[in-house]
């Protein structure tokens, strides 16, 4: 049993004076190991995930959307009643931060956390096609990652107004505990799901063979 040697110049050179064609340089297309496997795995993991996650904020913030389309907190009041319930309406959700609020139009009340949802249905339409294709990771992947970073922010402090919302006694009592946590259980999952899809992605790095500067193919004279 012999032991295969890497071709060096000098052999090359040998071959060229003997007459012969030189020695063909290794191959380097490039190959997977275990790392890049799990990175793939994870990576496609966390895109299910991400895919239960959509679907648990978007039923929360539909639940919110509904009950924002019919409220009826300031119906039937007085003038002196409607202005002090106005004020303290606008006042918690003023001081969640991310929830404009809007005591006449409720509805258009949680118009930023839909635009966050389809910001996030959009980074995860990339995020799928790069885990379908992976050949495009190398290329798309400072693109993907920066906005993954930028989601992940929004979200973060999405999260952060709701469980401010949750520890108010009055947006509970107008737009019920059940909704809001159901909204905050999704903005939580697409978090954790975000930071998954950022490692993964991130780590996901395809290997080449080293290059040696000895693998160099010398043209023969004509």
């Amino acid at each position: 049993h012999t032991k295969s040697r890497r071709p060096s110049a000098a052999d090359s050179l040998q071959h060229i004076h003997s007459g012969k064609a030189p020695l063909a340089p290794h191959s380097h297309e490039p190959t997977t190991n275990k790392m890049v496997n799990i990175c793939h795995v994870g990576l496609c993991i966390a895109q299910v995930l991400t895919f239960v996650a959509y679907a648990v904020v978007t039923a929360g913030a539909a639940l919110l959307q509904q009950k924002a389309n019919t409220l009826s907190l300031f119906k039937g009041l007085n003038e002196a009643d409607l202005i002090a319930t106005r004020q303290a309406y606008v006042d918690v959700f003023q001081s969640s931060t991310y929830i404009i609020p809007y005591p006449q139009r409720p509805q258009y009340q949680f118009q930023y956390q839909w635009f966050i949802i389809e910001f996030e249905f959009a980074l995860f339409a990339l995020t799928a096609i790069l885990t379908i294709f992976p050949s495009l990771i190398p290329r798309m992947r400072s693109v993907a990652l920066a906005f993954l970073s930028t989601a992940l922010v929004l979200v973060l402090d999405n999260v952060n107004s709701l469980f401010f919302l949750l520890r108010s006694e009055l947006a509970v009592t107008v737009f019920d505990g059940y909704r809001i946590e159901t909204a905050q259980a999704g903005l939580m999952m697409v978090g954790i799901c975000n930071c998954m899809t950022i490692i993964f992605l991130g780590a996901y790095q395809p290997t080449y063979p080293e290059t040696d500067a000895r693998d160099v193919e010398i043209p023969t004279k004509a």
